[in-house]
Parts: structure tokens; C-alpha cells; sequence
């Protein structure tokens, strides 16, 4: 029997399962708009059909659909008693959509969930997987007519704040135009209507509330006195909370050692993200911390791609997770 501390990542089955990943991500791209409707059960097959082997002993693994096509994918590893113990890859870089976002980490999981298996490893926490399909279960849309004004007040009124230089955060709270649509008309026409969509994204250190409350206000002063917006018109907007980690919780903790002793140090930082499921989570009561292995900077680049060797500690990083947690545990 294997411990923990011994888990290192199959090179050749983790390119081959991302590999096989890969070849169907045209098929989970999710813009409705543009026709695309995600089909996440031809990347759940694949790992359904990994850790076959193993499911109904070690594992089980259950797809739950609530859309046609679309289930999400529940793993759960139960240790083995007592008793029962009688694409893609060029050198480093795997090249492809998704590898260093949602596909590279399915393909961790589902390895990682096989090992635990394979090696029959005894803990005593219960150690889940949820694999989800429709991440983004919301649009980010808002019509930001006037940005100039309303970004200035914004930013006035929820500007940087000391707090988030203790969580290293990149970025202060952000109100961002991202897209523009208008009516489709000749070229010589002035379009009847326009939309300007994107979103904002707050630090936890500011009530979501309070700014809803705040920025409604301000727009329906300047709906109140139009003409001095030179034709533009009000917003209409989804808004998304920050998540702030427990600094002092038993999940950050064994996680940020994990990483320092696999890397040599650990660097949290911290951004601001559209995952509102998640802060719904920790809502519920979940021990939250948030971690990636992939690289930001080539996120949904055209040239995506995530480095191998940085799977192989990623591996190595979560079977720690584990044991810390469990070490945790039996000193309660």
C-alpha cells in the first residue's frame, strides 16, 4: 500500500487522457448566442471510461444530468478497510484549448482519483470530486451607457482599501466594458439603440448591497438629468462577489504547506472572478480555498497550453493536501 507522500503523476496517462479531452473541446465551447451549446458529457465519457477499472470497489463515480447532455460528474473515494487490505505535447508544453483551464485540471482529477484507487490509500477524510458542467452558470452583461461618469464615481466609491494588500490582491474592485451591440442598419443610419455590456467585479471588503444600492442611485440622478449625457442611456448589469479565504482555516493551511513543499515556497495571491456558485459554497459552510496549476497568462490564449512538469507537482501538491488534512484531523 502506497502512501500520500509517494503519489506522482503518470506522464503518458495524463497526455493521453488530455489528449483525448482535447479532441472534443470544440464541443464545450459555451456562447449560445453564436449556436455553441456545450456538450460536457463527451468529456465526462473519457473519465468515466479512466476510472472504470475502479469504480464500484474504490471509487464511485456518479453523472448527474439535469440538462440532456450536460451532467455533472460527482467521484468519491472510499479507502479500503482494514480487512480488505489482506495532442498535444510538445516537450514540456501540452498544447490545446483548455489545457491549462478546465480540461488540464479534469484530466488532474481523474488521475488523481485513479491513484488513490490503484494504491488502495487509507484516509480519514472523505475526499470528493465534483466535476461541473456550465461553470459560468450566468451571463456578465450590463448596459454601461455614461461610463465615463459612472466609472468615476464607481472607483470613487469603492476604490483600493488596505485589506486587500493582506491578501495580495492584483487588482482593487473593477466596473469594466467588455462588449458592444447595437442595432444592425446601413452604414449611414444612427442605430435606434445600443448596448455596452460587461461587469463588475467587487472585493469581499465591500458590501455587494451597499454598491448595488449606491450605483442604482447615481444612474437614476443622471436618468433624472439626461441631457447632460449627450445621448447615452443607463445600465442594466449582473454583479459578482469577491471570495475571501480564511487565512486561518485547516483547507488553507495544508494547502499552502503542501505547496511549499513541493515548490520550495508558496506565493497566494489573490484576483477578482465571476465563480458566484462558489461563494455560495463557503455561504453553506465549506472550508474554501481557491488553487489552479495552469498559467494565467496563456488562459484561453490561441496558443493555450500548460506545462507537464508543473502537473506532475500539481499531483504531488493535492495528495499532500490530503494527508495535511488528515493530519489535522487526528489532532482534533
Amino acid at each position: 500500500m502506497s502512501s500520500l507522500h509517494d503519489f506522482a503523476l503518470d506522464e503518458s496517462a495524463y497526455v493521453e487522457l488530455l489528449r483525448k479531452l482535447i479532441s472534443v473541446s470544440e464541443h464545450v465551447q459555451n456562447a449560445p448566442g453564436l449556436g455553441l451549446i456545450p456538450q460536457e458529457n463527451l468529456v465526462s465519457d473519457f473519465v468515466l471510461e479512466e476510472l472504470k477499472p475502479f469504480t464500484g470497489a474504490e471509487l464511485s463515480v456518479e453523472r448527474v444530468e439535469f440538462v440532456a447532455g450536460r451532467g455533472n460528474v460527482i467521484i468519491k473515494y472510499a479507502p479500503p478497510s482494514a480487512a480488505a487490505d489482506k495532442t498535444l505535447a510538445l516537450g514540456d508544453k501540452l498544447y490545446g484549448r483548455g489545457t491549462t483551464d478546465c480540461l488540464g485540471h479534469v484530466a488532474l482529477l481523474t488521475l488523481l482519483f485513479k491513484e488513490l484507487a490503484k494504491h488502495k490509500v487509507q484516509t480519514k477524510t472523505q475526499v470528493v470530486c465534483v466535476l461541473i458542467a456550465s461553470e459560468e452558470n450566468s451571463e456578465i452583461e450590463g448596459a454601461m451607457d455614461a461610463m465615463t461618469k459612472i466609472q468615476e464615481y464607481f472607483y470613487k466609491e469603492f476604490g483600493p482599501v488596505d485589506k486587500e494588500k493582506e491578501y495580495n490582491y492584483s487588482c482593487p474592485s473593477t466596473m469594466k466594458p467588455t462588449r458592444i451591440e447595437s442595432s444592425v442598419n446601413g452604414l449611414n443610419q444612427i442605430p435606434p439603440w445600443a448596448k455596452i455590456a460587461g461587469d463588475v467585479r467587487l472585493s469581499p471588503f465591500y458590501e455587494m448591497k451597499e454598491m448595488i444600492a449606491k450605483m442604482t442611485a447615481f444612474v437614476d440622478g443622471l436618468n433624472a438629468n439626461i441631457t447632460s449625457l449627450e445621448g447615452h442611456r443607463g445600465p442594466v448589469s449582473n454583479y459578482y462577489e469577491g471570495i475571501a479565504c480564511s487565512l486561518d482555516s485547516a483547507g488553507y493551511k495544508a494547502l499552502n504547506s503542501a505547496i511549499e513543499d513541493v515548490l520550495g515556497e508558496a506565493k497566494p495571491f489573490s484576483i477578482s472572478g465571476s465563480l458566484p456558485l462558489v461563494r455560495d459554497m463557503q455561504r453553506g459552510g465549506f472550508d474554501l480555498t481557491l488553487v489552479g496549476f495552469g498559467k494565467s497568462s496563456v488562459y484561453h490564449g490561441d496558443n493555450e497550453y500548460c506545462q507537464l512538469s508543473d502537473m506532475k507537482d500539481a499531483l504531488k501538491i493535492l495528495a499532500l493536501t490530503i494527508a495535511n488534512v488528515d493530519a489535522a484531523l487526528k489532532q482534533i
